[in-house]
């Protein structure tokens, strides 16, 4: 890294006094698969078809537990409000009738 006064004069950080990030020239990537885990099993637990979608009323089936999660989450935020949201994960969830 160089000194001050020793960098090249094009980098426009070193023209300002406070160092800020211009332009947002960086990323801020966050792990959101402890939130992303909590949301989900909230939405899904309990979750059943309606009558209509089902083939046989007698037997509804209805989603009783996340079993399984594995992968990853993150929201990265560019220039302080874009925020994209990558997601790849497997979800295993338990059924009962």
């Amino acid at each position: 890294m160089a000194k001050w006064g020793e960098g090249d004069e094009r980098w426009i950080v070193a023209e300002r006094q406070d160092g800020q990030n211009i332009n947002g020239w960086h990323w801020q990537e966050k792990c959101v698969l402890p939130y992303f885990r909590e949301r989900i099993a909230s939405e899904l637990v309990g979750l059943k078809p309606s009558e209509s979608e089902c083939l046989a009323a007698a037997a509804t089936p209805t989603i009783t537990d996340l079993k399984e999660l594995t992968g990853e989450a993150s929201l990265t935020i560019r220039k302080g409000n874009k925020k994209f949201a990558y997601y790849d994960v497997t979800i295993v969830l338990g059924v009962g009738f």
